[in-house]
């Protein structure tokens, strides 16, 4: 009568042990491929291992701009009564920049301001810069260059004032050259100092020379900037033409309230737009979106991020439809693809439908 509950006692211990022996079966199994992707064995996604390619980029907004600076310093006293150069004008040596009074403000090319009138037998640095913009418009032979105001140069001088149709007096006023640092330069109207029939006193500056080229200039929050490689290709398109350069350290911009990031000239370029500058207005800031290069784009046998799991021991590997666990290694992933090496083209593997805890 009592082999029943020794029957019984028995099997409940065979019961429990079995089930301990699933639990820890399961516990093994799950150190072994569980990872932060588990894989499922019904209803399971499977993609093929394709060939492929694998990279990212970002767009940013970029702006385009001419900077200008003050340049020459005026002398004439009177009223503006002509303005001969206005934005975007490009101007040589003897070019007529504006009149005062009716007569001509020319530009010519020089470190040193117009400071005094410029008569006979004078010497000077200044006489200097004179004598070579007599030589410039053709009045003056080269080898006459010495600085000082001879009778070769005040020759050169009437011929000069004959020229502008001003009275040919051999004394070039202080009042009539504006010196420049460089030229050819494009000016740019510097202030309301120079308007039509306004007054000038001396010592304005009425004029503003533009860049020799744009700067280009990324604008991002700090933590997209701070995402970037150093010196990343950048890429974008306007008017017709294609521009490449390489990307700026960045920096804070309190004012706008982000940070930027100037687009510098490749290797071997004279500048971001090389010959094509001109396509960007001289006037304003033009706006346009950029491309720059996050990850260079490489080729080869690619997979779903999603397909990848990861053992405790910190291996890659993928999962057949027969249940094959494979180690494979990831070259490099980008918006969700993965690049690997230790598959074969083809492959059916299974997409995890699970996210282990």
């Amino acid at each position: 009568m009592r082999k029943l509950p020794s029957r019984w006692a028995t099997t409940a211990f065979f019961s429990v042990l079995l089930l301990a022996v699933g639990l820890l079966g399961g516990w093994s199994l799950q150190q072994v491929f569980g990872s932060a992707r588990t894989a499922s064995t019904a209803d399971q996604a499977t993609v093929t291992v394709q060939q492929g390619s694998v990279g990212s980029t970002v767009l940013l907004p970029m702006q385009v701009a001419w900077e200008s600076h003050e340049v020459g310093v005026n002398q004439a006293v009177g009223v503006v009564t002509e303005i001969s150069k206005k934005d975007g004008d490009t101007v040589a040596a003897n070019d007529v920049l504006y009149l005062v009074d009716e007569v001509p403000v020319i530009a010519a090319q020089g470190v040193i301001p117009m400071f005094r009138d410029i008569i006979p037998d004078m010497r000077g640095r200044d006489v200097g810069q004179l004598q070579q913009l007599l030589q410039e418009a053709g009045f003056l032979k080269r080898e006459a260059r010495s600085g000082s105001a001879d009778e070769a140069t005040v020759t050169a001088i009437k011929q000069w004032q004959k020229a502008h149709k001003q009275p040919q007096t051999g004394t070039v006023s202080r009042a009539s050259i504006i010196f420049l640092p460089k030229l050819p330069v494009t000016l740019r109207a510097g202030t309301d100092e120079l308007k039509l029939g306004s007054s000038l006193v001396g010592g304005e500056h009425p004029l503003a020379a533009i860049s020799s080229q744009p700067t280009f200039t990324i604008s991002g929050t700090s933590a997209q900037l701070a995402r970037l490689p150093e010196q990343a290709e950048v890429t974008f398109q306007f008017g017709g033409h294609d521009f490449k350069g390489i990307l700026g350290p960045a920096r804070e911009n309190q004012e706008a309230g982000n940070s930027q990031a100037t687009v510098l000239s490749p290797g071997g370029a004279k500048n971001v737009c090389e010959d094509n500058c001109s396509a960007f207005p001289r006037t304003g800031a033009t706006k346009l979106q950029a491309k720059v290069l996050v990850l260079p784009t490489q080729d080869g046998l690619t997979v779903p991020t999603a397909a990848l799991m990861s053992t405790p021991a910190g291996k890659t590997v993928l999962e057949t439809e027969d249940g094959e666990v494979f180690e494979v290694s990831v070259v490099q992933e980008a918006n969700g693809i993965s690049l690997i090496t230790g598959a074969r083209e083809g492959q059916e593997v299974k997409v995890p439908s699970q996210i282990a805890p």
